[in-house]
């Protein structure tokens, strides 16, 4: 089960995307709003029962790990940013 500890799988993806957005040089407030706007999409999403299916959860994320999500983010953008 993913989205309830506050480390998951998915981690590492947010990680990994905020270094590609650093590194192509995306402006930071872009790049927080997509994020950002990421995570409300995929709250939405894993409340539905194809959501959950896709993203193998049982609902959806905590607030927790919607914060340790967006903050992996950051430090990858920033990485890629050279920072």
């Amino acid at each position: 089960m993913t989205g309830k500890a506050p480390i998951d799988g998915w981690t590492a993806v947010h990680l990994g995307t905020g270094f590609v957005f650093g590194h192509l040089g995306v402006r930071p407030l872009t790049s927080a709003l997509l994020a950002a706007g990421y995570e409300v999409l995929e709250q939405y999403i894993e409340s539905t029962p194809r959501g959950r299916e896709a993203f193998g959860s049982a609902g959806p994320e905590s607030a927790v790990n919607v914060f340790v999500d967006l903050a992996a983010f950051a430090l990858g953008y920033a990485a890629g940013r050279g920072g």
